[in-house]
């Protein structure tokens, strides 16, 4: 993360309609010694024509204004002339979907201004701002464009699933023209076997952990909204946030994932082509009982030992290979135990690249640790269908 040592002088865009809003953090922003210059603007128009005539380093870009709306801006901006934003909403709550709205469009992190106008002190939530300012600035924005999964399965060859023949038990695989359904000809003994889809059993035989912070939900939006519920294999993200956030979060992520997407709770069960989040304040592990997966809740955790560490080390336990985790975007946190299980194990670690972060602190740190390549988000999104897909969907005849 840059800090305020070893950072050029950063120019940021002011977008709100409230010109005595502007002016408050106008003056305390240029307190700071490594802020350049604070330009205005009172709507999204005028700032999509000062980006034009004078690209800043970060903007800073409120939601509800007139003519033009921050969302729309948003839209438009990165579309055109990709840069770090940060979202501000006197309507919304830290947790609130206008929020994570933002995110999915684009923004890279979001504030509350009524934190940055309440009395008598202000000055704790302005110096966060500016933090968050700092994180935003050294960040590499691509072009808004959205991507298909299905591009991925199509690259990836047929996905296929096995029937056996009830008569001699001889396995056959299948291919993707007949996953819907039908029958086909034993290749043993000539007995035709019958198949349909509600016969279709999705194997629970890979795991992949996803873990960062709230800066993360940013990454997880551009994620797990690109992965198929017909993927086989089970998502576990966990993420630490204040436990409102991951819940108001999940419910967010739900209604826009294909992917179906639940709160993580004690004794739940984990079920293949599903998605689970849970807070990191939970203490979430994974649990083999008998012929099913569940998820279990610890009293407590052993001194030294993190969250993210029991998740990752549970899952790994259990699917040896056949795990993988993925770090996002955090500020410090615990994941290198857990992470080292799981790549002792012969699972696959991966981390977002560090342009992609606003915190790239744990990436780094795991990356560092594991010697790890940095990844995009495409291609988080491409591996996790590869390593789901070498296992495979199971139907018996």
């Amino acid at each position: 993360m840059p800090t305020e040592s070893n950072l050029d002088k950063i120019s940021v865009l002011l977008v709100d309609d409230s010109p005595i809003f502007r002016k408050q953090i106008k003056a305390f922003l240029e307190t700071s010694p490594v802020i350049d210059k604070v330009v205005e603007a009172g709507n999204g128009l005028e700032a999509l024509g000062q980006v034009l005539s004078s690209p800043p380093d970060v903007v800073l870009m409120d939601l509800e204004m007139p003519y033009m709306d921050g969302l729309t801006a948003l839209g438009h901006l990165l579309s055109h002339h990709p840069l770090p934003v940060i979202a501000l909403s006197e309507l919304a709550e830290e947790s609130g979907y206008r929020f994570f709205d933002a995110l999915k469009v684009g923004a890279v992190d979001f504030m509350a201004k009524g934190a940055l106008l309440s009395l008598p002190d202000p000055g704790e939530s302005r110096q966060v701002l500016l933090g968050k300012i700092l994180a935003a600035s050294g960040m590499t924005i691509a072009p808004r464009r959205g991507f298909e999964p299905q591009s991925y399965l199509h690259s990836l060859g047929k996905a296929s699933d096995v029937v056996f023949c009830e008569d001699c038990g001889h396995r056959q695989v299948l291919v993707d023209d007949l996953l819907e359904g039908g029958a086909i000809v034993c290749s043993q003994c000539d007995d035709l076997i019958l198949f349909g889809k509600d016969e279709r059993h999705i194997f629970n035989n890979f795991a992949t952990v996803l873990v960062g912070d709230g800066s993360s939900f940013a990454n997880l939006l551009d994620i797990i909204p690109n992965l198929s519920q017909k993927m086989p294999g089970s998502i576990i993200c966990v993420i630490d946030a204040p436990i409102v956030s991951v819940d108001s979060f999940t419910h967010y992520l739900a209604s826009m994932s294909p992917l179906p997407v639940q709160r993580a709770v004690d004794g739940i069960s984990v079920a293949g082509g599903n998605c689970y989040v849970a807070a990191s304040a939970e203490r979430i592990c994974l649990r083999s009982s008998g012929t099913s997966l569940k998820l279990e809740q610890l009293a407590e955790l052993a001194p030294g030992i993190g969250p993210m560490d029991v998740m990752i080390a549970s899952v790994s336990k259990v699917f040896r290979k056949k795990s993988a985790v993925v770090v996002l975007s955090a500020l410090g946190g615990d994941s290198l135990r857990g992470v080292g299980q799981l790549v002792k194990n012969g699972g696959s670690a991966v981390v977002l690249r560090e342009a992609s972060c606003l915190y790239a602190d744990t990436a780094q740190a795991v990356g560092s640790k594991f010697t790890l390549a940095e990844k995009t988000v495409e291609e988080i999104v491409q591996l996790v269908y590869s390593f789901h897909l070498s296992s495979k969907l199971t139907r018996m005849a």
